[in-house]
């Protein structure tokens, strides 16, 4: 039974686990870096045991232009320090104290066999999963690896079998030695009398035993084979997962060239964005916008805008896309969903990294750098850094941005049951002929404006700057009775600070092109947020067999200042027909507009599931989730209910249904300045999931109905009075209905690809269309494939996204207007090749056919971006 194998499995890690951290020393690191399928042993002559630092020069890449405060700027060069230091030291010291270590090893994995599913493909990538599964110690001379490929692993086997089978043609063989580590050698004409050890270097790769989150990095995967937390808060895979969950893995970014959380989100499964602005999206699934985000476990809720936050993926291992009501991860539930990110560890026991630099259209610059080391002979301290910085101009007139990232973490385990995480990170956004709305897309007489491809409304000095600095503490322990505790702190602080200009339509003429007004807007924003989370799970009995429990509370408290200035200026726009952006700058920003807005936002809440085994094949997944929420003179109170059902049909196929109810209270208000009630729902999910080829390849079908109620919906064109914020409406009774298709890993050796196929429909209670400019029906392809034999070097790829016609109705001056899009279809391809085990050149074009569409629609129009083309040149160390 597929629950049998996963207990057996989960025995040895178990074993493994314990030995691995009561006695550090007797696992001597491996020779294998943990990288991409195509990677290879970094041995150069005369190398130490660890691989040297790579000299990577990056400082002709064109600096930062904009200061740092002082606090951010020393945590960001003292951890840069740190890292980058203990590199250095531990490439020497550190080396020889883990050769010394080799002495004493002994090796934790038994020859009992178990089960594996290690696809084909190079043969390095193959070791390094098996060295990961089982825990095994290796050591091999760097040239025997480089070039070889293998077939692969299935079914169950013990030690000296799977490594038989991995070896099959490779003329390699896998040698035990005294201390019950493992070395590998060319396989002799006459086994007699070979050598135990290599007389040649060796480097070295270790398993990544000391956390029990999964990681995608560095498995060649575009899904996640391992479990994931993200969906119930419980270690399930996603098949076990009663829900729709879509992961755009590490793999899947690095080929894609995806930079920021909506590149992520355009690529996923069911979702669809909506541009508001030159540089703001939001995100819509199964018809509603998907508002929540949650990182590392710690649930942000309500935050609308990801640019305001993320800017960066470069710092994230995945995003893993819950779709449907998530109650049980977020602390407000939404239809949409929620997004989940996991940030890059500092996993890995020897000195290794990437530094890459990418250039592209409209003189982008992209250098990062992202290097791991350990911090002690042990291994038992590890750091990690990641530093990403981009400057570019744009296909719209007058826009440029440059944007920051640094983030350091370190990881240290305490005992050998405890590990406690550290980190900050601290990113930066600034871009200048910022875009608030767009241009009017009819005349008052019906007829279209006419609109260059990079026409932008922002005049010569608009700006938006946003900053952030978060840093995190997280301790995580492991009982003796499989059970499992974890407590998160997290601080953030945020600024957005802008300076715009609207262009209000007043009746546009077509003749004369006159009819706009000036609304300026200046904001100054600044918020502290606090997060704090504990949950513990793990198994109890009860009628005689195993279930699994989860247990948890979290608090946060956000205080918010939000500075608006602005009003209708004096100054005429004058005719759209001679805009250029050249409008003077205000010479008052206090003019009939101003706005002083102070949130004080407090939430609380405990939550409890349980995954009941009724049998081998049925698990039952019950919980639900007390909410409490405080601010701005309101109170709510709520408890949100959930439950789901998996049934395994067989070794392949597992059919699942769920429910859940959802409540989420809204800080956005109607044109009177009055809050909208929280948004209150239930949604129905069943479903059908699948395994294929031995579990590298997953599928999964769902069918969903969602019911809400207090739904907002933005109005065209309309503020809260006496202010430039945006104002909504509330809108009952919306359902949506909808199917999905998600296929997403390995198709054949060396083949990757994620599929997915959505059609849904949304209604309010008089049966008119929801939402009707969100495409109803979407189709998204991306694969690739890394050629055989001697073209074994080159990755080829490639997607394609397709959205059904959309439409939206708006008033032009008054008149009831329909705008309509048809279908759009964007094709993207990518190669790769890798020149040797170091160094690899990738170019991605995106838009290959310049496909000419919209991003927004309606009262305003603004085009997507045109084809684009990026080169990527990475070093590996």
């Amino acid at each position: 039974m597929r629950e049998e194998q996963s207990a057996v499995g989960s025995t040895h890690a178990m074993v493994f686990l314990s030995s691995f951290i009561s006695s550090p020393e007797r696992f001597h690191p491996m020779s294998f870096r943990r990288a991409h399928p195509g990677a290879r042993p970094v041995v150069r002559p005369g190398a130490d045991t660890v691989p040297a630092v790579l000299s990577t020069d990056l400082t002709s890449s064109r600096p930062p232009e904009f200061a740092k405060r002082p606090m951010i700027l020393a945590l960001q060069f003292a951890m840069a320090g740190l890292t980058l230091g203990a590199a250095v030291w531990t490439t020497d010291s550190q080396a020889q104290g883990m050769a010394a270590a080799s002495g004493q090893a002994s090796n934790p994995a038994s020859n009992q066999a178990r089960q594996y599913n290690i696809p084909a493909g190079p043969l390095t990538s193959a070791l390094n999963r098996f060295a990961e599964e089982t825990g095994i110690f290796l050591t091999a001379p760097g040239e025997l690896t480089q070039g070889k490929t293998s077939q692969g692993l299935r079914g169950t086997h013990g030690v000296s079998a799977a490594f038989n089978a991995l070896l099959a043609g490779t003329g390699l063989q896998a040698v035990q030695q005294a201390d019950g580590a493992y070395s590998l050698r060319a396989a002799p004409p006459v086994v007699q009398g070979a050598p135990a050890v290599s007389a040649l270097p060796a480097v070295t790769v270790s398993a990544d035993v000391t956390h029990s989150r999964a990681v995608s990095q560095g498995t060649g995967s575009y899904t996640l084979a391992k479990t994931t937390r993200s969906a119930m808060g419980m270690d399930l895979s996603l098949r076990d997962t009663p829900q729709s969950v879509t992961v755009i893995s590490r793999q899947r970014i690095e080929d894609q060239g995806l930079r920021t959380p909506e590149d992520a989100l355009a690529n996923t499964t069911g979702v669809s964005l909506y541009q508001g602005d030159s540089d703001r999206s939001l995100p819509y699934s199964r018809g509603f916008a998907l508002q929540n985000y949650v990182v590392d476990g710690v649930s942000y809720a309500g935050n609308n805008n990801l640019a305001d936050h993320l800017t960066s993926l470069a710092m994230y291992d995945r995003v893993e896309i819950i779709r449907g009501p998530t109650g049980m991860v977020s602390s407000f539930g939404d239809p949409a969903g929620v997004l989940s990110f996991v940030r890059k560890r500092a996993t890995s026991r020897v000195v290794t990294g990437t530094a890459s630099l990418t250039l592209g259209r409209w003189d982008s610059v992209n250098p990062s750098f992202d290097i791991s080391t350990p911090l002690n002979k042990e291994g038992s301290v590890r750091a990690r850094f990641v530093a990403d910085y981009l400057d570019e101009d744009s296909f719209m007139d007058r826009h440029h941005r440059t944007r920051q990232l640094y983030y350091g973490t370190i990881e240290a385990d305490l005992t050998d049951r405890t590990t406690v995480t550290l980190g900050v990170d601290s990113g930066s956004n600034r871009i200048k002929g910022v875009t608030f709305g767009s241009f009017p897309s009819r005349f008052t007489n019906g007829a279209p404006v006419p609109m260059r491809r990079g026409m932008s409304s922002a005049p010569e000095w608009a700006y938006w700057e946003n900053e952030s600095l978060n840093a995190f503490g997280r301790v995580e322990h492991k009982f003796d009775n499989g059970w499992r505790g974890e407590t998160t702190l997290q601080l953030q602080r945020r600024s957005w600070d802008a300076e715009t200009l609207y262009l209000l339509n007043r009746g546009l003429n077509q003749q004369t092109g006159l009819g706009l007004a000036p609304l300026l807007d200046q904001e100054r924003n600044r918020a502290s947020e606090l997060y704090w989370n504990a949950s513990a799970n793990g198994p109890f009995s009860l009628f005689g067999r195993t279930h699994e429990l989860n247990v948890g509370m979290s608090a946060s408290r956000k205080w918010t200042q939000r500075d608006y200035y602005g009003g209708v200026a004096a100054e005429p726009i004058g005719s759209i027909y001679e805009w250029d952006g050249s409008y003077a700058y205000p010479s008052a920003w206090r003019l009939n507009s101003r706005y002083d807005r102070r949130l004080n936002v407090k939430t609380a809440d405990a939550f409890a599931s349980a995954r009941f085994s009724l049998s081998d094949a049925m698990h039952v997944i019950a919980g639900g989730r007390f909410n409490d929420w405080r601010g701005d003179r309101r109170h709510f109170q709520e408890l949100t209910p959930y439950a789901g059902i998996t049934y395994d049909l067989n070794e392949t196929y597992t059919v699942y249904a769920s429910y859940a109810e959802l409540f989420n209270p809204q800080n956005v208000r109607t044109v009177e300045g009055v809050y909208l009630d929280p948004k209150v729902g239930k949604g129905y999910e069943v479903g059908a999931k699948a395994e294929f080829l031995d579990g590298r390849l997953l599928g999964a079908l769902s069918l969903y109905r969602t019911l809400q109620d207090n739904t907002a919906e933005i109005i065209d064109g309309g503020f809260v009075r006496g202010s430039t914020e945006r104002a909504y409406r509330a809108v009952s009774g919306i359902a949506t209905r909808g199917i999905e298709l998600d296929l997403g890993g390995e198709l054949a050796a060396g083949w990757q690809a994620g599929v997915g196929l959505s059609v849904s429909r949304s209604e309010d209670r008089l049966g008119n269309t929801f939402n009707p400019h969100i495409p109803e029906q979407t189709a998204k392809l991306y694969t690739t494939y890394r050629l055989p034999g001697a073209w074994n070097k080159l990755t080829v790829g490639g997607g394609v996204r397709w959205q059904k016609g959309t439409y939206r109705n708006y008033s032009n001056a008054g008149t009831p207007a329909r705008f309509d899009q048809g279908s759009v279809t964007v094709v993207d391809l990518m190669a790769k090749y890798d020149f040797n085990q170091a160094v690899s050149a990738q170019v991605n074009v995106s838009n290959l056919f310049d496909r000419e569409y919209y991003s927004m629609t309606g009262q305003e129009v603004q085009y997507a971006q045109p084809m684009n083309v990026s080169v990527k040149v990475l070093a590996r160390f």
